[in-house]
């Protein structure tokens, strides 16, 4: 499944290290990103954003995948 269709404005990086020479299978990351808009915690964080049209706050989640055989 694609991520597009998942999440908004995704973003993936997959990094593999390799042991030179020992035959060992590779460890991996994988990082996942994506692009959310915020959302007001209080009463006085709304009132900031209602104050200020245009300038919608954008939450940059993530999440950090390690795999190894």
């Amino acid at each position: 499944m694609r991520l597009n269709a998942l999440l908004p404005n995704p973003q993936s990086t997959i990094s593999c290290t390799f042991v030179a020479g020992g035959g060992a299978p590779a460890s991996c990351t994988i990082l996942l990103s994506w692009n959310e808009k915020a959302v007001a915690m209080t009463s006085q964080e709304a009132q900031q954003e209602a104050n200020s049209p245009g300038a919608a706050q954008i939450e940059k989640p993530s999440y950090l995948l390690y795999a190894e055989p």
